[in-house]
């Protein structure tokens, strides 16, 4: 009886270790997946890309889905035509100190040939939805995606997130621009340095500055802005933005940028994530239209 019972004690025990691996194996699976989300939303914080880009994005990326699957599924269906026989016929032979047969030989290459070739038909797709992401991107949204290295939590002087947009730079301007005369004589070189500060922060490493030329620059830009009329400072706005960030140019992207775009930005997890971002941009952005 105390055989039976321990025995009996022994099966719930199994089965509860077998439920708590797939539950563990969940939890793994959930953790992989957040962390991938995280990373991801880093970069798409950092490279602040505007509705036009994301939903290019989101098409490219549904389209690779579509081939990844389609390229997994024939992938399968060979080996179901016997590809893993022959290997599995190959390994017996070497296993037992053989050559393989002629015969097998030529399975052997048949069949790699078959999957080399559908592997070579997909990544040269992926490569063309990489490249039509890359001509949606600009510059400097490029370098950012070049540095980038993925993560949890940006460390400090990451490239994600350190370059502004336009909108940012107008913001900016707008705020000096409405600050009281006394104020603004008061803070103009404090301003001006952090302003270069902020420049400086988002050039690669190299980048030479010359300090007072750029400040004094800068100072001519923020005096522009607050001595146009209401009118056309709306109209100007932007273009003065643009003329406080294309002194340095950035550098251009490496040949190889399309592995990355293919690694990150057509992964299928940015397709939720993007699509989420697009609601609330419609959400915030559309309501007066």
């Amino acid at each position: 009886m105390r055989m039976k019972y321990f025995v009996f004690g022994l099966l719930i025990s199994f089965f509860l270790s077998q439920n708590a691996l797939g539950e563990s194996g969940k939890c793994l699976d959930m953790i992989t997946e957040v962390r991938r989300d995280i990373q991801l939303l880093n970069l798409i914080n950092g490279l602040e890309l505007n509705k036009r880009q994301m939903e290019l994005i989101v098409q490219k990326a549904e389209e690779a889905e579509k081939i990844r699957e389609e390229f997994n599924s024939r992938v399968i269906r060979e080996n179901e035509a016997g590809f893993i026989q022959v290997l599995k016929n190959l390994r017996e032979s070497l296993a037992q100190g053989k050559e393989a047969s002629p015969a097998l030989k030529r399975q052997v290459h048949e069949k790699n040939r078959i999957v080399k070739e559908l592997k070579k038909n997909y990544e040269e797709r992926m490569t063309e939805f990489a490249v039509d992401v890359q001509k949606g991107l600009y510059e400097h949204q490029l370098y950012i995606l070049d540095q980038y290295v993925p993560c949890l939590i940006l460390p400090e002087g990451s490239s994600a997130g350190q370059v502004e947009n336009l909108k940012g730079a107008e913001r900016k301007l707008t705020r000096i621009r409405n600050m009281p005369d006394t104020i603004f004589e008061r803070r103009k070189e404090k301003l001006a340095q952090r302003t270069l500060e902020a420049l400086r922060r988002r050039l690669p490493r190299g980048f030479i500055i010359e300090e007072e030329e750029e400040k004094k620059r800068i100072l001519s830009i923020l005096d522009e802005a607050r001595n146009l009329a209401d009118v056309d400072f709306a109209l100007k706005k932007t273009e003065l933005a643009q003329k406080l960030k294309s002194k340095y140019a950035l550098p251009k992207p490496p040949l190889d940028i399309s592995v990355k775009i293919e690694r990150l930005l057509l992964a299928s997890r940015i397709i939720p994530l993007l699509k989420n971002r697009l609601e609330h941009y419609d959400t915030n952005f559309c309501r007066c239209s």
